[in-house]
């Protein structure tokens, strides 16, 4: 083909019709621009089709993680509605009111459930993945790329106040509990978790003399206010992955 096009040319200049030469000349650029635009196209469209297949992976990938985050949060919060009125039912009953009216089962069941914590463990390796590769730009939707960066904010405020509650219990509750009644049968060395199964070692009068103590009192009230504060920043972070979870789903049904 290369050959053929020369001939012309050289038979143009021989010839003497150097108009139809420049003419020719002008038409084959053009016709090698747009051999090169026809390239190009086809080349920018393959790159599209690649970008666009995975970003409907990354989105599906997105939609799971997110999902299941969602279903553990849940749970947790579940578990802060506990722990507060646990605490805030330890508070009812202390004070001038007659601590007869709560037996040891009880209060060992109210004051464990004061203390099982759950752990909210965000497991996110395709946000994470995204951010650290560079991917987020794979994702079209500027809103969608706005709400996954921002989502790491989102846990750390949550990590913040778990972080506050675990140091609560570690360091002021439980080392004042120790403090105030037994925790251990010494010898079935069992912890006062298993007092439920009726091995109750704790006496009426020492829980009267727990519950009517002020310090312990002002540690429950904290507890329970530290328990509030977390299951709002809880529903903050569930409102979150659920917007995300929407725009993602939107995303991916656009794209089918």
């Amino acid at each position: 083909m290369i050959k053929f096009f020369r001939k012309i040319r050289q038979r143009l200049l021989t010839e003497n019709k150097f108009s139809k030469y420049l003419l020719y000349a002008i038409g084959e650029i053009v016709l090698v621009m747009i051999g090169i635009l026809l390239a190009l196209s086809v080349n920018n469209w393959n790159e599209n089709r690649k970008n666009m297949i995975q970003e409907n992976k990354i989105l599906t990938s997105l939609l799971i993680e997110i999902n299941s985050q969602k279903q553990k949060l849940e749970r947790t919060i579940s578990q802060d509605s506990i722990n507060y009125f646990s605490a805030d039912t330890l508070m009812t009953i202390s004070g001038p009111n007659d601590f007869k009216m709560i037996n040891s089962k009880s209060f060992i069941n109210l004051l464990f459930k004061v203390n099982d914590r759950r752990t909210f463990n965000p497991q996110h390796g395709t946000v994470e993945a995204l951010l650290s590769s560079g991917e987020l730009k794979l994702v079209k939707n500027q809103e969608l790329r706005i709400q996954i960066a921002g989502l790491s904010g989102m846990l750390e405020d949550y990590r913040e106040e778990d972080r506050t509650i675990e140091n609560f219990l570690e360091n002021e509750l439980n080392p004042y509990i120790r403090k105030k009644i037994p925790m251990y049968d010494q010898e079935s060395r069992k912890g006062y978790r298993n007092f439920r199964k009726g091995n109750y070692l704790i006496s009426q009068e020492q829980i009267s003399n727990l519950l009517s103590d002020l310090y312990f009192n002002n540690l429950l009230g904290y507890g329970r206010f530290r328990y509030r504060v977390r299951a709002h920043e809880g529903k903050d972070l569930l409102n979150y992955y659920s917007n995300l979870s929407e725009l993602v789903e939107y995303e991916t049904k656009k794209g089918d």
